[in-house]
């Protein structure tokens, strides 16, 4: 749990416990109105504070900026909304009961709905926002390792073409390839390695790799076109 929940769900507490003593200090006339009040004035509180705990705990497996201003805000007017609501119908005729009843249903229903949606949404970015990093590690990744090739060759043009090629590759999506082009890298560096190795098969081994490349480009383009 952050630091930020613990003292939410503190300061929740204190105004939790001072509701309380302010109602039985005050010793209202008991209605249904005014216990229905009190209740839902309880209620509203552990929405603010206990919401603020929730949320933040979300905001660490989906997009965090999404999450609070999509989640974080409705809730928090939600919250008001209530604890207000409460306040006026604590002094209000018995009368009105189904209609704050109602209100309250309504506005419950109105929050559940926007939590879903936009939790649902937060979480499907946070997913897409992990394969473009995964995409970009795996791109890196074999860069470094054309570069630390390309260090021990002779065959320096060569190596730069490939580090050229995957520099404009797009970074934005995982694709089937990556794992064939990394074991093709990984084969050219056991030839780099290799005294018995011949420029030819150090040639093949690039071409190949090179090839990969452009196929790869061609993948991650029909991907996110929706044609694989």
């Amino acid at each position: 749990m952050s630091r930020q929940s613990k003292i939410s769900l503190s300061i929740g507490g204190i105004a939790f416990l001072a509701t309380i003593a302010i109602y039985g200090i005050i010793r209202p006339a008991v209605f249904p109105s005014t216990t229905l009040g009190l209740g839902f004035l309880l209620y509203s509180e552990a929405v603010l504070f206990g919401g603020f705990t929730l949320i933040d705990r979300w905001s660490e497996k989906s997009s965090t900026l999404l999450t609070w201003s999509g989640i974080g805000v409705p809730v928090g007017l939600y919250g008001i909304v209530v604890f207000l609501s409460s306040l006026m119908f604590m002094g209000a005729h018995t009368a009105v009961v189904k209609g704050f009843l109602t209100l309250q249903i309504i506005l419950l229903v109105a929050i559940l709905t926007i939590c879903l949606i936009i939790g649902s949404f937060s979480l499907r970015i946070r997913s897409e926002e992990g394969k473009i990093h995964e995409a970009g590690r795996t791109i890196q990744y074999a860069i470094d390792q054309l570069t630390q090739i390309k260090e021990q060759t002779d065959r320096k043009e060569d190596v730069d073409k490939l580090i050229e090629g995957l520099r404009f590759s797009d970074t934005s999506v995982t694709v089937d390839l990556d794992k064939k082009l990394s074991g093709a890298i990984t084969t050219l560096r056991g030839l780099t390695a290799s005294e018995d190795a011949s420029k030819d098969e150090f040639s093949k081994a690039a071409q190949e790799i090179g090839i990969l490349i452009k196929e790869r480009s061609l993948q991650a383009k029909a991907l996110k076109q929706g044609g694989i």
